[in-house]
């Protein structure tokens, strides 16, 4: 670990994350149909490839929506691929003079690493304007939501288990109509409330303003602002699509990468 680790060290475009689950895992995170996806190893170990070669890799892999992974202990180069991108994937690979065998999905296959390119260098940029202009550029990442019959104490329990201060609720057509939040919560017990017997419609706070994918980065930062909020409902056609948190705004307007969802309806 600690060569690759070396490796990636001076390439601030590349980062390698922990990773501890399989690639059948990886796949469906992304979103991606296991029957339509293709797995390769390339014949050369992480070993014996380049800082550089590594970040070509990573760079390709992520513009075509595969994962790049490196096995524990053998270091072998995995990268599952969909069926759209493989042909653009091999010859890619071919082009840089690598070898690939083609391997099983269903070949327990569990990783260290996860390659992904990460936040680039803006040298050269004076006036740092927004990488991503509207919020529809960006990968939402949050859509934590609960609904007016859920259960306050789920509530309570989910948002302590992620470390999120509140979540937008929703009516049966997915439209916003409030929010519950932490201290929403906290005002429920301190009035003597079991949070076992109520439903979110009896705590709930009236609901933040929502922006839509065609708001700008800079327009969502100025209403999150005047309104001193940490997250905004994301709206489509007046349907809930997610939540962009500060961290998310932070990110879109630095052009920086996330791997992570959260993607639940509270009961």
């Amino acid at each position: 670990m600690s060569i690759l680790t070396q490796k990636l060290g001076a390439w601030k475009t590349v980062r390698a994350l922990i990773h501890n689950s399989d690639g059948l895992n990886i796949i469906k995170a992304g979103g991606f149909d296991t029957e339509r996806t293709v797995r390769i190893v390339l014949k050369k170990s992480a070993e014996h490839l380049t800082s550089q070669e590594l970040i070509e890799i990573a760079r390709m892999a992520e513009q075509a929506h595969s994962a790049v992974r490196i096995t524990y202990g053998s270091w072998r180069v995995l990268i599952d691929i969909p069926e759209a991108s493989h042909r653009l994937i091999t010859e890619t690979l071919k082009t840089m003079g690598h070898s690939y065998d083609v391997l099983s999905l269903e070949a327990h296959e569990p990783s260290t690493f996860v390659l992904k390119e990460g936040m680039r260098e803006r040298e050269g940029i004076k006036d740092m304007k927004p990488h991503f202009k509207t919020i529809g550029e960006i990968r939402i990442t949050n859509k934590l939501s609960a609904t007016e019959d859920s259960s306050a104490y789920s509530v309570a329990i989910k948002l302590l288990s992620i470390s999120f201060q509140g979540l937008p609720v929703l009516d049966c057509s997915d439209k916003v109509v409030g929010k519950v939040t932490e201290m929403d919560l906290l005002k429920g017990l301190k009035a003597g409330r079991n949070l076992k017997q109520i439903r979110v419609r009896e705590i709930m706070a009236p609901p933040p303003p929502v922006i839509g994918t065609d708001t700008t980065v800079e327009e969502a930062v100025e209403i999150m602002d005047a309104n001193h909020l940490l997250r905004l409902p994301v709206v489509t056609g007046g349907r809930f699509i997610g939540n962009i948190t500060r961290h998310d705004l932070l990110r879109a307007w630095l052009g920086c990468w996330v791997d992570h969802d959260y993607a639940q309806v509270i009961g």
